[in-house]
């Protein structure tokens, strides 16, 4: 959008948000301008948070970096160059064609299935394993506009489709449980408006840190969007760390809960011990104790857990001045969060909210889970998983089987361009060798409770297709009784998935009901 795209008397920031409502997909043009820009990440993190499908062209032989980079690893790509871009127009537009209908609903568009073709029992048998391939990608683009930034043209194309689409935010899911908390979710909330409060210095463009850190909250429109910079001066407005937040990356302010009242505040860490030792400094300073439940009164000071799940961060409220000061970590997103609520009530309700919604890197995980697999409940059940084994995924999440037996954990990478060396497999082939299988087998879980090999699809031809990821198996004796572990890749999304079965038999019923769901 340039400035003589603006009309009426609407700002340049106003038409942005205006123009990203109305569509249904935007279409990121990649280069070194667009990389460097913080405006195109921020409008992207926009458009994933409204579930938008977000398309990424790349015109230069760079690929997207910095915040770019973490927010559409889950997105597939086209290469428009070399120029002239006119030469790729019609790749890319049937690309576009492929996820963007008349009538659809908004949504983060998935990679195109491949054909269909006959599926039995011996459709996933052992591929050899190529040497690395060099990086391919696809994507798609609509109408062409150009963002002034900086003084250089970045430019965005946001396909514009019928307006009035309405967004369906993700389904609830289970509620995090603290000491003695109710595990009923907290549902629609209207935010009363608290008394008056320092909102503390903060300057407008964000940085690659602070922008990871925006991309790692949970979506909740207010409370998470229009974040800025802040300058977290030890003993300044609302500055809670006595060492103002040292420790952290980064520190941003976001919009109000509430209309009229304090913004909420949060810093991204290197690590979970940097941020439990910076909560406890704060809950030190403060002056709150540990025990309680924020449930029942106030002050309070104790961990919290989803249902059946091990602690997954802390959580305090206390008085402080004329509101309630609401705290809390999450360990996985290492992010520390704080409000000043007016009453506790309302300051209970938000960090539920907070908690069981979803960051846009988990949105699109869950997007890319069948719900049509053997025992296990929608994407809708699934909640946000530990990373500590795994610090290569963008997101994790665990999801319940309904039979009430160990959940399925799914985690999420960067494309598996560069597959067998990318980041995905890479981790893949650590697990299997911790599990005792540290090459390529001959018969793989199939015939055996130990192996590994590459899968791919039985062709209508009855010749095995292209290689779709990795199918791995190892018996488990740390578990009583002893269990299976069944670990699989699939390329096209960049997806892992990883159940503690009670038997290979049992596992690998779970994986070809998944590999069908998904072809």
């Amino acid at each position: 959008m340039a400035p003589d795209d603006i009309v009426g008397t609407g700002t340049w920031t106003e038409q942005i948000l205006g123009a990203i409502a109305d569509s249904k997909a935007m279409i990121v043009l990649i280069s070194t301008a667009s990389n460097r820009s913080p405006h195109v990440s921020r409008e992207v993190n926009l458009a994933l948070g409204k579930g938008r499908a977000v398309l990424p062209i790349r015109i230069e032989d760079v690929p997207p970096q910095g915040s770019l980079e973490y927010l559409l690893s889950l997105v597939q790509r086209v290469d428009a160059f070399p120029p002239p871009i006119t030469d790729h127009r019609d790749r890319v537009m049937h690309r576009l064609g492929t996820i963007v209908q008349p009538g659809d609903a908004a949504r983060v568009a998935p990679p195109p299935p491949p054909p269909p073709a006959a599926l039995t029992r011996d459709a996933y048998v052992p591929v050899p394993t190529t040497p690395p391939r060099s990086a391919q990608t696809s994507g798609g683009f609509g109408q062409r506009s150009a963002i002034l930034v900086g003084g250089a043209i970045v430019i965005v194309v946001l396909a514009l489709v019928a307006s009035s689409v309405i967004f369906k935010a993700p389904s609830e899911t289970p509620g995090p449980t603290q000491a003695a908390f109710s595990t009923s979710g907290a549902g629609a909330t209207a935010f009363a408006t608290p008394g008056a409060t320092g909102s503390g210095a903060t300057s407008g463009a964000l940085s690659s840190d602070e922008l990871n850190a925006q991309a790692r909250l949970p979506v909740i429109d207010p409370g998470t969007t229009g974040c800025s910079s802040w300058i977290a001066a030890p003993g300044g407005a609302d500055v809670l760390s006595p060492s103002g937040y040292a420790t952290s990356l980064a520190r941003i302010t976001c919009s109000a809960p509430s209309a009229g009242g304090p913004p909420t505040r949060y810093a991204m860490y290197p690590t979970k011990e940097a941020l439990d030792a910076d909560f406890a400094s704060i809950m030190t300073g403060q002056g709150v104790a540990s025990g309680g439940a924020c449930t029942s009164a106030i002050p309070a000071n104790a961990g919290w857990n989803f249902p059946a799940f091990p602690t997954a961060g802390d959580l305090a409220c206390y008085a402080r001045g004329s509101g309630v000061q609401y705290v809390w970590t999450d360990h996985d997103l290492r992010i520390l969060g704080q409000w000043l609520a007016p009453d506790n009530a309302t300051g209970l309700a938000f960090w539920r909210q907070w908690e069981q919604a979803r960051n846009p890197a988990e949105q699109a995980l869950v997007a890319a889970i069948p719900t049509t697999i053997d025992g296990v409940g929608s994407g809708a059940a699934c909640v946000r998983a530990a990373d500590d084994y795994y610090p290569t995924a963008l997101a994790i999440v665990s999801c319940p089987r309904a039979d009430g037996g160990n959940a399925v954990f799914y985690a999420a990478f960067t494309p598996a361009d560069a597959f067998p060396d990318d980041p995905m497999t890479t981790l893949f082939f650590s697990i299997m060798n911790g599990g005792g299988v540290p090459a390529d087998t001959s018969t793989g879980c199939y015939e055996s409770s130990f192996g590994r090999y590459t899968w791919g699809y039985k062709q209508t031809d009855g010749t095995i297709g292209p290689k779709q990821g990795y199918l791995g198996c190892y018996q488990r004796t740390d578990t009583e009784p002893a269990t299976a572990q069944i670990v699989w890749t699939f390329n096209r999304t960049a997806v892992m998935g990883l159940w503690n079965a009670p038997d290979v038999d049992t596992a690998t019923k779970l994986f070809d009901s998944w590999i069908t769901a998904v072809k």
